[in-house]
């Protein structure tokens, strides 16, 4: 059986719910409000750090134990990949929004 077919749909929409409700609700609050934007980072802070210590022991532990068994070699590796994969489809975009909307060279200039 896959990881994936081991996971309750429950869970897995309760931290899909979390995940929206704290990056969606802390970019509109610090949008839309008149609030002082270091104080709405602090509070974001302080509240998403419980969900970033289980995101992060999650790939580490043990199948048994509720995680993905990739233990920390593992782990690293996974996010590393994430990460090249996320900063390969940036490059492609910006590569070829240049393609189609090439610089001013003029614009970049001081003075």
């Amino acid at each position: 059986m896959s990881l994936l077919a081991k996971l309750r749909p429950a869970a897995l929409f309760y931290w899909t719910a979390i995940l929206v409700s704290n990056t969606l609700g802390t970019a509109l609050i610090w949008r839309f409000t008149k609030v002082f934007p270091v104080g709405l980072f602090w509070i974001a802070f302080v509240l998403t750090r419980p969900f970033g210590a289980t995101f992060g022991d999650l790939p580490t532990k043990p199948l048994e134990k509720g995680g993905f068994g990739f233990g920390t070699v593992g782990a690293s590796l996974v996010v590393a990949a994430l990460l090249n994969a996320c900063l390969g489809y940036s490059e492609r975009r910006a590569r070829a929004i240049l393609a189609t909307h090439p610089r001013n060279p003029e614009r970049w200039q001081s003075g």
